[in-house]
């Protein structure tokens, strides 16, 4: 990387309120998306502490767990979210999104069942 010396002038009609409404993180995409999870567990408890976006809805189930909806523009700091939650969240829409931790989490098993075949073959790389 290097200084290139130019400057940055800001758009007059910028509104960074617009650029970040739907975004939940850094990242910043340009589709919208309406994501609705339910959460259970640890995942519910500490999702209720915090308000993760302005336009948020919350809602209390009768078994304990709890939905919330958020209006993201896109689905990657929430993946994120989802995956750290593991077995406490279960995405509920968007499709995109289900889709897509679906995929990420069946290639993470197969490198686990993988290593785990090699490992019980006596593979020295997995012992």
């Amino acid at each position: 990387m290097a200084l290139t010396g130019r400057k940055f002038s800001r758009p007059a009609n910028l509104d960074i309120a617009a650029v970040l409404h739907g975004n939940l993180g850094p990242f910043i995409g340009n589709q919208d998306h309406e994501v609705r999870i339910r959460l259970r567990g640890f995942a519910a408890e500490d999702a209720r502490t915090y308000e993760w976006h302005t336009s948020q809805q919350k809602v209390e189930c009768a078994d304990g767990s709890l939905e919330i909806t958020l209006p993201l523009n896109n689905l990657v700091d929430i993946a994120n979210c989802v995956l750290e939650w593991g077995p406490f969240a279960e995405v509920l829409a968007s499709p995109a999104l289900r889709t897509s931790l679906c995929d990420s989490l069946k290639s993470a098993l197969a490198i686990y069942e993988y290593r785990e075949e090699a490992r019980q073959a006596g593979c020295p790389e997995t012992t």
